[in-house]
């Protein structure tokens, strides 16, 4: 009897404690929740009743800030954080192919154009935009390596749109090596002075590093090292923040040299 009265005293106090951290948690989240909600609410009012800027690819109006795609296909760059690939596929429902729904662009994947600039195939490239415009869509090449650009525009392949990924290096897994997948600009200085000779619109992307520069700083980097559009990865929680902080950046003053190109 005494074992049954303690086990069920031990059973309550463990109840009560659990509570209570729940309790306790709760409040800690909504605290932090509302200092976060009233930190983006005074930043939404500096732009309020703007709307985010648009450029335009081809006849396509397009935002300046573009929601990127890693995260909807299922896989993520996310360095020794091995769970974050599976976790994304759970996150979010499968999507019908793109094309068949609308699609009024495609582009080459970066690591595809990388692929067939190693093995000089460059004419496929070229190949490969024209597929795309035959489709009646605007049409890119993207690339890691600012070699993919410099490649397209000596050898005449004439897309619509140019993805080039643009980020500061000053970051803490920066000075590790590419292949323990932690940087996609490996050179900024020099992307940044290419681009000031290409005429094509320029999407910039990985902007943040895969989460290792905070938006604030990841976009106004880019926008003002000449990128005309962002495609930035985000969860659904992550969208009214990005826009607030793309909006109050191209509402104000930004220090480009490279003029807009869209």
């Amino acid at each position: 009897m005494k074992k049954n009265l303690n086990r069920r005293h031990f059973l309550k106090k463990s109840m009560t404690a659990s509570t209570a951290a729940m309790l306790g948690i709760s409040l800690e989240e909504k605290i932090l929740l509302g200092r976060a909600t009233a930190k983006a609410n005074a930043a939404e009012r500096q732009t309020s009743g703007k709307d985010l800027p648009a450029g335009k690819i081809s006849n396509v109006k397009i935002s300046r800030l573009i929601c990127g795609g890693n995260l909807i296909n299922g896989f993520a760059h996310a360095r020794d954080v091995i769970y974050v690939s599976p976790l994304l596929r759970h996150y979010f429902t499968d999507i019908k192919r793109a094309g068949d729904n609308g699609a009024v662009g495609a582009f080459i994947h970066g690591g595809v154009s990388e692929s067939f600039l190693a093995d000089g195939k460059v004419d496929l490239l070229a190949k490969a935009v024209q597929f795309i415009k035959d489709q009646g869509i605007v049409a890119g090449v993207a690339g890691h390596k600012v070699e993919v650009p410099i490649a397209c525009e000596k050898a005449g392949v004439n897309p619509d749109f140019c993805m080039k990924t643009l980020h500061n290096i000053k970051y803490w897994s920066a000075n590790r090596q590419p292949e323990h997948d932690n940087i996609w600009c490996v050179t900024p200085e020099k992307t940044v002075e290419f681009m000031q000779t290409v005429n094509k619109p320029w999407i910039a992307y990985k902007v943040m590093a895969a989460g290792a520069i905070h938006p604030q700083e990841g976009f106004r980097y880019a926008y003002e090292n000449g990128a005309d559009f962002i495609c930035a990865g985000m969860f659904d929680f992550q969208v009214r923040e990005d826009t607030i902080i793309a909006k109050n950046i191209l509402h104000g003053t930004v220090a480009r040299q490279r003029p807009w190109r869209s």
